[in-house]
C-alpha cells in the first residue's frame, strides 16, 4: 500500500491514469502471475519533486506487480516490489521515459548499471539534503 499512498500524493487531480497504475500494481495476487503492460514510454510522468519520496520506498519489500511493455515477449512469472518499482520508477526519470526498459524484472540488467543507479541516488540524496539545510 505504499506504492498506493505514494500515487494518490502526487498524482495531479486531472490525470488518473497514474494513480489507477499504482492500484493496480498493488493488486497482486499471490496465486496467479499478472504484470501491469505499458504500451510504450511516457514521457515526464516522473519529476523531479517526487524522487526524494520514491528513494524512501527503495527498501520495500512489499509485493506487486511487475510493468512490462505491451511489446515485450518476456512474461514475468515473480511478484516484484514496491522498491525495486520505485527504483524503476528512479530509473526512468534518470533516462527521460518511463518504463526505461521491455520489463521492470530485467532491470538493472548489470552490476555496473545496479552501481551507477546507486551513485546517482547517493549523490541525488546529499544534494537534496545539502538544500535542505541551506536554503
Amino acid at each position: 500500500m505504499e506504492f498506493l499512498r505514494y500515487l494518490q500524493r502526487h498524482t495531479p487531480k486531472d490525470d488518473h491514469s497514474f494513480l489507477k497504475f499504482g492500484a493496480y500494481l498493488n493488486q497482486f495476487n499471490s496465486n496467479a502471475h499478472y504484470r501491469f503492460d505499458l504500451d510504450g514510454m511516457r514521457y515526464g510522468c516522473i519529476e523531479l519533486k517526487y524522487i526524494p519520496e520514491l528513494i524512501d520506498l527503495l527498501h520495500s519489500a512489499e509485493k506487486c506487480l511487475p510493468v512490462v511493455m505491451s511489446a515485450s515477449s518476456y512474461w514475468p512469472t515473480a511478484p516484484s516490489t514496491v522498491g525495486h518499482e520505485a527504483a524503476y520508477l528512479i530509473e526512468g526519470f534518470r533516462r527521460g521515459g518511463y518504463p526505461s526498459q521491455l520489463n521492470s524484472t530485467g532491470w538493472p540488467g548489470t552490476d555496473q548499471e545496479r552501481r551507477r543507479f546507486d551513485e546517482w541516488v547517493y549523490s541525488f540524496r546529499k544534494q537534496y539534503n545539502s538544500r535542505k539545510h541551506h536554503p
